[in-house]
């Protein structure tokens, strides 16, 4: 009898584990199959520093591909506070023409704007002081991959 229930509690065991297993592998199997975007932010200069020409200080967006499926980024820009977008246009002189661009799997993508740029086109929408921003870059088909929010000073960029 206490083999019995012994037995009982290995299969039991056995049908919890292989339930898991497979609710893992159905869940790596749809995250696989769509693009996995991540979106950094960091700070860069132009050129080659000591050649006694200053460089502006660039605000810089970065999509990574991190998944295994390739992904036509189309946009990029930043989200403000009042839920409106300020979109980086490709074809505007502060901005490098790279999107359209399909961003292969280990593959990532730059898109530069001085900050005294970025603080002058804010200040004209109405903002000032310090204020909370959300990078994003979305593709062909609708999808937005957003970065964490960041700390914009934009009096700071415009004295």
């Amino acid at each position: 009898m206490e083999d019995d229930s012994i037995l009982q509690v290995i299969i039991t065991i056995a049908a919890v584990i292989a339930v898991v297993l497979s609710f893992y592998n159905l869940y790596v199997y749809y995250r696989d199959k769509k693009p996995r975007i991540r979106v950094k932010y960091s700070s860069s200069i132009l050129g080659t520093p000591g050649l006694g020409v200053p460089s502006p200080l660039l605000f810089t967006i970065t999509a990574m591909n991190i998944g295994l499926q390739p992904a036509n980024l189309s946009s990029c820009g930043i989200l403000l506070p009042d839920n409106t977008k300020l979109q980086f246009v490709s074809e505007d002189e502060h901005t490098f023409k790279t999107l359209p661009k399909q961003l292969l799997a280990g593959e990532s993508v730059d898109i530069s704007r001085e900050y005294a740029y970025l603080a002058r086109q804010l200040k004209n929408a109405g903002f000032s002081g310090k204020i909370t921003v959300k990078g994003f870059f979305q593709d062909q088909v609708g999808d937005r991959y957003e970065g964490k929010k960041n700390q914009f000073n934009i009096d700071q960029w415009l004295a």
